[in-house]
């Protein structure tokens, strides 16, 4: 069977049924993960609670690495050895 011989009101109809999003097709989440984004203006993002709402932040070794592959800062440089050399 080739792709000309399909029946183009069939593949139409997939077309439309994989254009629309959940929210399209049904009225209430299927899964619990759905739940998260279903219902967004009835779940605003507490900012001023510390319990709910944990607002990503760098560690000082992320920023430099960041900083280091952007090129925007050198690579630090070791302090000056100061101790007892070994000896060969």
């Amino acid at each position: 069977m080739q792709k000309d011989d399909a029946d183009q009101s069939f593949v139409s109809m997939i077309e439309t049924e994989c254009a629309r999003g959940p929210k399209d097709r049904s009225e209430h989440p299927a899964t619990e993960n759905q739940r998260y984004g279903w219902y967004p203006d009835l779940q605003p993002v507490q900012k001023h609670d510390p319990r709910l709402y944990r607002a990503h932040q760098k560690s000082h070794i992320t920023w430099l690495a960041e900083q280091i592959l952007l090129g925007t800062r050198d690579i630090p440089k070791p302090p000056p050895f100061m101790g007892v050399p070994f000896k060969t």
